[in-house]
């Protein structure tokens, strides 16, 4: 069976309080119960974790957490870190695909 690598972008979900958090909340599980063999990365400042999945992937195996530097959550600056830091990040994981919620990013 084909294994993937995935990562989703929970920047841009304010802290699990806009509707683009509604789709990650529902989106993700989905995709990590039905697809053990692969691997998912999620990307987002500390309290888009804290909001709606702390608690919920760390005993999973498949699920990997790489966190946005906090000086990096106004909009300006996280749309900067996407633009030059998250392609670095995709490669050095070896993302095979990037799902990003937040179009501005």
């Amino acid at each position: 069976m084909t294994s993937y690598r995935i990562g989703f972008d929970l920047c841009g979900t304010d802290a699990g309080k806009s509707g683009l958090s509604s789709v990650i909340r529902n989106f993700l599980p989905q995709f990590v119960v039905q697809a053990p063999h692969h691997e998912f990365h999620l990307v987002g400042l500390r309290e888009d974790f804290d909001a709606y999945v702390a608690g919920i992937y760390e005993d999973t195996a498949n699920v990997h957490f790489h966190e946005v530097p906090g000086n990096y959550g106004s909009p300006s600056k996280n749309i900067y870190w996407h633009l030059q830091h998250l392609p670095k990040l995709a490669q050095s994981l070896r993302l095979e695909a990037f799902y990003i919620t937040a179009g501005n990013r």
